[in-house]
């Protein structure tokens, strides 16, 4: 196996999913981010969730900043098992852009033409309900391991220092469980 190569194993409850988004909160309300979020979500019908909220930005996000996503999963005991996966990229703002993919233009639209793309200047926007069902038009893998997942956000500086810091809660379902 080369390095990158990615292994699955069949035994595993993996394959074709969606997702269903539990929670969307900042990570530690005791740290002064320089770009805060104050998220939450929605649910507008069953099967659809929006993230409204706050997001205060005293610096730029641009790509000076580091983009380091890392998820948890909830194990059979209920604990979160850290570094489930782990995806650190420079370039926070265009990393992000690309992660996205097609959801990236209906995310910005969501902050009524106030944010037109990178870099997102200083300033407090409102998020107007993202529909997050546009996420299955992200570059995020197509298939996936199933469970519950904490996946955390953050933008750092050159010295790897949080300059933001966001936690999304998902679970990762078979395509027929999604409205069970």
């Amino acid at each position: 196996m080369e390095v990158g190569e990615r292994k699955y194993f069949p035994n595993l409850p993996f394959g074709e999913y969606r997702l269903k988004f539990l929670g969307a909160f900042i990570c530690n309300e005791s740290i002064n981010y320089p770009i805060s979020y104050n998220y939450h979500l929605s649910r507008i019908s069953k099967t659809k969730t929006v993230l409204t909220g706050k997001l205060i930005q005293r610096i730029p996000f641009d790509d000076s900043l580091n983009l380091h996503i890392s998820a948890a999963v909830l194990d059979n005991i209920g604990g979160w098992k850290s570094n489930a996966f782990i995806h650190r990229r420079p370039n926070a703002c265009l990393s992000l852009k690309n992660i996205m993919g097609e959801a990236w233009i209906p995310f910005l639209q969501s902050f009524n033409e106030s944010i037109s793309g990178c870099p997102v200047k200083p300033g407090n926007y409102t998020l107007n309900g993202f529909d997050l069902s546009l996420l299955e038009k992200s570059n995020f893998p197509k298939q996936y391991f199933y469970g519950t997942y904490k996946l955390k956000i953050q933008a750092t500086d050159k010295k790897d220092d949080p300059d933001s810091c966001l936690f999304i809660v998902s679970e990762v379902v078979r395509p027929w469980e999604y409205n069970v």
